[in-house]
């Protein structure tokens, strides 16, 4: 499995980075898709197979658009802010140590 596929999880949020339209690579009829800039919350992480049955990436279904699978090279995972998350862990040990001082 590439590293690419091991990044995606179903909950993660993408930014959309295609500039052009989607389409069905199937009918190649216009499809609705994410736009630039576009937010999105991935429902399922799909694995691709080729007309041999082997193994040839990801495919990233969303749950704005869902029965759509989109290729994650038009996509960059959102991170979560680390520092955010250390300030709200030390919000929260502040407000105990205050709880216990005031008993």
């Amino acid at each position: 499995m590439s590293a690419a596929a091991k990044n995606w999880a179903a909950g993660d949020l993408a930014v959309c980075l295609r500039r052009e339209g989607w389409w069905n690579v199937l009918t190649h009829e216009a499809r609705n898709g994410p736009v630039t800039d576009d937010i999105v919350r991935v429902r399922t992480v799909w694995p691709l197979r080729d007309d041999d049955g082997e193994y040839c990436g990801i495919g990233l279904e969303f749950e704005e658009y869902p029965d759509d699978i989109y290729a994650p090279q038009y996509f960059r995972k959102v991170e979560p802010d680390h520092a955010a998350a250390d300030d709200a862990e030390i919000v929260a040990l502040i407000q105990r140590a205050s709880a216990r001082a005031s008993v």
